[in-house]
C-alpha cells in the first residue's frame, strides 16, 4: 500500500494493508504525500471499538489528540502498520485481526476480550520524524 497515490477517489474504499490481517477504509484523504516509518512520531486521535460476532461495535478507547511514537510498541502492532500507510489529514477506519491487535489474550484493563477484532477510527494530523538525541533531548524536523 505504501506509495500508493490517495486522493478523494479513494474515499470509502478498502485496501488491505497486511495480508488480510489489517484493512482500512479511507474516510478523508491525506493532504501530503508522506507516510509515517518506524521510530517517527505523530500526532493523532482515535477511537477504538471491539467487533462482536454480529458485527456490532462496543467502544473501548477514545483519545484526544496526542503525541505517540510508531513501532515502539505504543499501540498494537496492526493499528502501528496502518498508520503507516497513512498520510497527514488523513482519516481512516482500521478493522484490525486479533493476531495483529490484543491476541488470544485480549487486553482485560481495556476491556477487550480474548480473540477479539478491534476497530480504530485513526485521524493522522501531523508526522514527526525524529531526528537524533543530543545531551538527552530529542532534536526533530516538523
Amino acid at each position: 500500500f505504501r506509495g500508493h497515490s490517495c486522493d478523494a477517489s479513494d474515499i470509502g474504499k478498502t485496501f488491505d494493508i497486511a495480508s488480510g490481517k489489517v484493512h482500512k477504509t479511507v474516510k478523508v484523504a491525506g493532504t501530503e504525500f508522506d507516510t509515517p516509518a518506524d521510530g517517527c512520531d505523530v500526532a493523532l486521535k482515535f477511537t477504538a471499538w471491539v467487533v462482536a460476532s454480529d458485527s456490532s461495535r462496543v467502544p473501548f478507547e477514545t483519545t484526544e489528540r496526542h503525541r505517540t511514537p510508531i513501532g515502539k510498541g505504543a499501540l498494537p502492532i496492526g493499528v502501528a502498520h496502518g498508520i503507516k500507510s497513512m498520510r497527514e489529514d488523513e482519516v481512516s477506519l482500521l478493522r484490525v485481526q486479533p493476531e495483529m491487535a490484543f491476541g488470544a489474550d485480549g487486553e482485560a484493563s481495556k476491556s477487550v476480550p480474548p480473540s477479539a477484532v478491534v476497530e480504530y477510527e485513526v485521524t493522522l494530523f501531523k508526522i514527526i520524524e525524529v531526528s537524533s538525541y543530543c545531551d538527552g533531548k530529542i532534536r526533530q524536523s516538523d
